[in-house]
């Protein structure tokens, strides 16, 4: 179930919301996997001992993200310009373009300058591109396709990943091999946290990067 869901639509979803139906099946543990504004509400609970909430979402994976977009973007853009359905949508990506994967085994590209209308206004303010209260923030950034750059952020996420490594699950190899990667994820992250308003309390310290 979860392998069949990891896909991408770049649009808005409330992933947080569904903790309450995961308690109700019985769930002891619970992982969230959402963008920085999903991954800043464990870290804040956690940092502030939110008690039983805060000890049940476990483990949070990061997404890095730097914006989403309205939905009306599936219908006034890709349907009405380029004929795509969202019902047939299977996969999205960002690379320079707008790249969408369909049911039928077909593949679009459409220029991101053309969603840059769709985005939602609240992402005009995010804080936090890079998720810096995850245990793990990933994002395929950089000209890479075939890779995905991982920041190992707690001691959680370094058990994880090791335990991945060692069974064979993925395949790793060192940030440095990526310096223009690195290089665009610490630039887009400070430009996030630029919009921090100067009035507004510091909450709990982010992180240190560090890069795997």
């Amino acid at each position: 179930m979860v392998l069949e869901s990891a896909k991408s639509r770049y649009t808005y979803s409330a992933n947080l919301l569904g903790y309450r139906d995961a308690i109700a099946g019985g769930a002891e543990r619970v992982a969230l996997v959402g963008m920085g504004c999903m991954a800043s509400a464990t870290g804040a609970m956690q940092s502030r001992k939110a008690g039983k909430i805060a000890r049940r979402l476990s483990l949070t994976i990061g997404l890095l993200c730097s914006k989403h977009f309205d939905d009306s973007i599936f219908e006034e853009l890709f349907e009405k310009q380029y004929a795509i359905r969202r019902s047939d949508i299977v996969k999205m990506n960002i690379k320079g373009v707008f790249q969408i994967w369909t049911r039928d085994g077909n593949f679009h590209e459409a220029p991101l300058k053309e969603a840059h209308a769709y985005t939602r206004e609240r992402c005009t303010r995010c804080l936090d591109f890079a998720a810096a209260h995850a245990d793990i923030s990933t994002g395929g950034i950089g000209a890479s396709g075939d890779w995905t750059l991982v920041i190992v952020r707690t001691d959680l996420g370094r058990e994880l990943m090791s335990a991945l490594v060692e069974h064979g699950l993925v395949e790793t190899r060192p940030g440095d091999d990526v310096p223009g990667a690195v290089t665009l994820l610490h630039k887009l992250a400070q430009l996030s946290r630029k919009r921090w308003p100067e009035t507004a309390s510091p909450g709990p310290r982010r992180i240190p990067l560090k890069v795997n």
